[in-house]
């Protein structure tokens, strides 16, 4: 089966083939009636593409966003946004060609097939060890910025930059070397590929997290940090990291388990509804992040609700600028000016028998607080009110 392996592709499509060519009996042929009345293919191909339209929408709205936003552009989400633009490979290419690998799998043998199918193969294996590639880089930022906070504030950009280089440096190789590996070994490049690109990361990924947690639970690193604030923010975004690392998990762990028990043992071959809903789950996960970020973060939920909602932003503009001018026009307005130089003209008269009795039985009592003179001008003016 060739998905990262060969053959979970391979042998459905075979089988479509030689079924379509085997038909000889009039039973036989009412079957091949019936599949062509109801094509079991046809409702996952809705699935993907409305999974493919998700993840444009999602992750072309965390690029947009990182890019116009100048809150956004911390080093944290420099891998964020790498990682939504792995995303975006997956919309664009590996989706829309495994549909198209679907719908015309009659044409197995043909040149422009294989030539998409080695295609889609590159890009499919690009998409998954850049995704765990990134998921290793904020394991790594998440845990610098917890247990050795201090050290972390005082990393460079440079230093983000040349992990995200590693990280694309280590994943395009592997993913342009699929073709000659499968040619000429698929069986150890698919096991190598898998085990060194997939089980020992996400090893890496789980000691990482479980470490950060052991941290935070032992309280042996809340004295590092001036403002629990601080902290408060840290923990969020390793909560973040740690759901995200889960999810990956859900959607790749089924598909990468299958690869390898198929190439382990070779008689195992699973169905086609099985592999229709393993290479689902495994596209799916590219469109969770951006609905993570928007539900964790502030900062991208309000950038969010800006680009979608553009109608709602321009309203509450209008509706500050409305109340700047209410606000200009009553301080402007004659008859506010002259209720409030009232108002101040009584005051000064309600002060003026205060400080003359003060004066003339304490000379010391002329320096009144002002908590004071509040509150003879207040009984002053109950006073007068009683009287009228």
């Amino acid at each position: 089966m060739e998905l990262t392996n060969g053959t979970l592709l391979e042998s459905p499509l075979k089988d479509t083939k030689n079924s379509s060519a085997a038909i000889e009996t009039e039973s036989e042929r009412q079957a091949s009636n019936w599949e062509m009345s109801y094509n079991p293919v046809l409702p996952w191909v809705i699935a993907y593409s409305v999974v493919a339209l998700a993840i444009l929408l999602g992750n072309g709205l965390v690029i947009i966003s990182f890019g116009t936003k100048r809150v956004l552009r911390t080093h944290t989400n420099f891998f964020i946004v790498s990682l939504a633009a792995t995303d975006c490979f997956v919309g664009i290419i590996s989706i829309p060609w495994w549909v198209v690998l679907l719908t015309v799998s009659r044409q197995h043998g043909t040149d422009w097939y294989i030539f998409l199918h080695d295609i889609w193969v590159i890009f499919d294996i690009l998409g998954g060890v850049g995704s765990i590639l990134h998921l290793v880089a904020l394991s790594w930022d998440r845990l610098c910025a917890i247990v050795w906070p201090l050290r972390h504030r005082i990393y460079s950009t440079k230093r983000y930059l040349f992990v995200l280089l590693l990280i694309w440096s280590l994943a395009i190789p592997v993913a342009i070397c699929s073709k000659p590996g499968m040619k000429s070994a698929p069986k150890a490049y698919n096991i190598t590929v898998i085990v060194l690109f997939f089980f020992v990361p996400l090893c890496i990924i789980c000691a990482t997290q479980a470490f950060v947690i052991i941290s935070l639970r032992k309280n042996k690193i809340q004295n590092s940090y001036r403002h629990k604030r601080s902290l408060r923010k840290e923990v969020r975004v390793a909560k973040t990291v740690i759901v995200m690392i889960v999810l990956f998990v859900i959607g790749w762990l089924p598909f990468f388990t299958l690869s390898l028990i198929s190439y382990i043992r070779s008689q195992f071959q699973p169905s086609l509804q099985a592999i229709f809903a393993v290479k689902f789950l495994q596209y799916s996960n590219s469109a969770v992040n951006p609905v993570l970020y928007a539900q964790k973060f502030p900062h991208f939920r309000k950038v969010f609700t800006a680009l979608l909602c553009p109608c709602r932003k321009a309203g509450n503009k209008a509706r500050n600028i409305g109340e700047s001018f209410r606000t200009t026009f009553s301080t402007l307005n004659p008859h506010s000016v002259r209720k409030r130089s009232t108002k101040a003209y009584r005051n000064r008269n309600l002060l003026q028998p205060v400080v003359s009795q003060a004066s003339s039985s304490n000379p010391e009592s002329l320096d009144v607080g002002p908590q004071n003179v509040s509150e003879e001008i207040r009984l002053n003016g109950n006073s007068s009110s009683c009287s009228s």
